[in-house]
């Protein structure tokens, strides 16, 4: 049955952004309370080059559209590499690092942080840190860039949650074809080896869950999905 688009209020989109924002004020309000210490990591999450800089530092990964806003401000680098391992063995891969210039972004948000918390414990920026190390990546409709670490580690568990999303930045075209060789790798293979993939210590990592925000079963771990990717530029079929 179709929706007659008379029927459609066209304030839809300001009312779903309203009620996004006020789920995320109570949810942040009630595990963090109020006060300054929670101002302080509200401030830094109200910096829209913090988080995914600090994704891509302490995960190795982040969303399309987060690599789009650094690489335009020079936070953010990329380099093609030949993969030299697997079924893509010869294919070239681009990967992404952050610059000089978002690695002392990074540091100059932590030393303002312990400047104005000197006392503080647990510190808010070690608190920032730890809800980002809860997860992997989050993809949030466009596919998402890993590092060389993260890109290398999903290859060798031929992980289609990861492979499946890595696109180029220059023309957002998905860099595998993965046909039905690939598989859902557990997040339990991720953490397990967490320290060749993560510049985050094993100890210090919650989770490696990789979440799509447009799946059906949005906010949950992806399983089982697999994009369509025309296009694509490495393509493997199965052998006869």
């Amino acid at each position: 049955m179709q929706t007659h688009i008379e029927k459609i209020d066209p304030k839809i989109l300001l009312q779903v952004d309203k009620a996004a924002h006020v789920l995320w004020e109570h949810s942040f309000r009630a595990a963090l309370g109020s006060g300054i210490w929670q101002g302080n990591v509200r401030a830094m999450l109200a910096d829209p080059l913090l988080r995914p800089m600090l994704e891509i530092n302490e995960n190795g990964a982040t969303n399309y559209e987060n690599a789009l806003m650094l690489t335009s401000l020079g936070f953010l680098a990329s380099k093609t590499e030949r993969i030299t391992t697997g079924q893509f063995t010869g294919a070239r891969l681009q990967c992404i690092s952050l610059t000089d210039h978002g690695r002392q972004y990074i540091s100059n948000w932590q030393d303002a942080m312990q400047s104005v918390h000197t006392d503080a414990t647990p510190h808010p920026f070690d608190v920032l840190l730890r809800f980002i190390r809860s997860y992997l990546v989050i993809d949030r409709g466009s596919g998402i860039v890993a590092t060389t670490g993260v890109a290398n580690f999903a290859l060798k568990l031929n992980d289609r949650r990861i492979l499946s999303r890595i696109v180029s930045i220059e023309n957002a075209v998905f860099q595998f074809d993965l046909g039905t060789l690939a598989r859902d790798a557990p997040e339990t293979a991720w953490m397990k080896l967490a320290g060749s993939w993560s510049n985050t210590p094993v100890s210090s990592r919650t989770g490696a869950s990789v979440v799509d925000l447009f799946d059906t079963n949005y906010g949950q771990c992806s399983s089982g999905y697999q994009r369509h990717v025309p296009g694509s530029r490495m393509e493997v079929t199965e052998k006869p």
